[in-house]
């Protein structure tokens, strides 16, 4: 049996930044992910210098966290750990853009490979141990249970790449979507389905819709980055500075389960925006892990919306080279608008972004689905060239 060693060395180093909580709970194992780590940084820079390339998104990415890191130096934040994460987000950024850029369709394959990996795994792990690895109660009374990806409210940042990025390869890969796409598909639903996490619900539930309903049909052509824009911003402004639920009521109350004020999600949102208008420029660094909004002496939360949290940390310093690389990926698949794929990820991409109007997710979740839609036009390119050599 031939073992193409490049790609499975590719697997190894590329998950070594996407470490599962669990593996963080056991100190030799996580010292371990550590060193790997740092054999994939240097690699990396190794193999960018051979190839006298410019990774332009890893770059803009680490202007982004060296904006974070002067705001963390000014209010006297926790330094240590941003540089800790920020090198983990830098290298995973490095690791895809260098592997996307060169390889196209290798890349996709093993994104595809890791991302279902977690998936199933973590859908085995809660099966088999529904209490977790840990379970304790939080200062507000309720019980956390910590499973294999985290907590359950966070598994949206792997479960829901991995099905863009499934469904993007059969596409690429089989010119359909085929079944193993449908089988991660229904245990991502599955998964959701049995936390109830309201905001992945509504995540899968519009991917399945527009797979179903709009992917062939004529509605397929209300799907294009300027019409997506315009409903994107018109939502985070009436959700988020005018907090005008009403018009949602019947599918947050009746459907979600959930109250108008999203388990008090917009008075964080009052309180995120009001620190935000004190210090708009710079932010306020990495503080208190992250968690900048006090609601009692012993209750402390994040923003719960991903572009306020960006905003907290960064300011619009941090969040303008986000909105470049958005700008970008427009730009570079603006000529190929009308492929299925390109439809696809953009509503996907739209998917994504409405989830975090209400959930701070880890950056990897906002960043490989930028990655992608800044190389598509080179995936699409060698999909072409793959399906002639066929």
């Amino acid at each position: 049996m031939y073992i193409n060693f490049k790609v499975v060395g590719s697997i190894i180093l590329l998950f070594s930044f996407l470490q599962p909580e669990y593996f963080s709970s056991n100190p030799i194992v996580h010292m371990g992910f550590n060193v790997l780590r740092i054999i994939a940084i240097i690699t990396g820079l190794v193999i960018m210098l051979k190839l006298r390339q410019v990774f332009y998104i890893t770059f803009i990415i680490t202007i982004f966290y060296l904006t974070v890191g002067v705001a963390t130096i000014i209010n006297g934040g926790d330094l240590a750990e941003l540089l800790s994460n920020s090198i983990l987000i830098i290298g995973f950024v490095m690791w895809v853009e260098l592997l996307l850029r060169n390889y196209p369709i290798r890349a996709l394959q093993i994104l595809n490979f890791i991302f279902a990996s977690l998936t199933y795994i973590n859908l085995l792990f809660f099966l088999v141990f529904p209490n977790g690895y840990n379970n304790y109660y939080s200062s507000t009374g309720l019980l956390v249970v910590r499973y294999f990806l985290g907590v359950y409210n966070q598994f949206a940042a792997v479960l829901i790449p991995a099905v863009i990025i499934s469904v993007i390869y059969s596409l690429i890969r089989y010119k359909k979507i085929c079944l193993s796409t449908w089988v991660l598909i229904s245990s991502v639903v599955f998964t959701f389905m049995y936390f109830w996490s309201a905001t992945s619900i509504l995540g899968i539930g519009l991917i399945i819709f527009y797979l179903i309903f709009v992917h062939k049909g004529l509605l397929k052509y209300f799907v294009n980055y300027k019409i997506l824009s315009i409903c994107f911003i018109a939502l985070f402004i009436m959700v988020v500075f005018a907090n005008n639920l009403s018009i949602f009521a019947f599918i947050i109350e009746d459907i979600l389960n959930k109250d108008l004020t999203l388990s008090t999600r917009t008075r964080i949102w009052e309180v995120a925006i009001q620190m935000i208008s004190q210090s708009p420029f710079m932010g306020y660094g990495f503080l208190e892990g992250g968690r900048y909004i006090f609601i009692s002496h012993s209750i402390e939360r994040n923003a719960h919306n991903m572009f306020l949290q960006i905003l907290l940390q960064g300011g619009v310093i941090a969040l303008s080279t986000v909105i470049l690389i958005i700008t970008i990926v427009f730009r570079r698949i603006s000529t190929f608008r009308n492929e299925k794929v390109v439809r696809f990820f953009l509503f996907s991409m739209f998917i994504s972004f409405v989830m975090m109007l209400s959930e701070v997710y880890s950056m990897t979740f906002l960043l490989v689905v930028l990655l992608i839609g800044v190389y598509l036009p080179n995936i699409l390119k060698a999909g072409d060239i793959a399906t002639k050599k066929v």
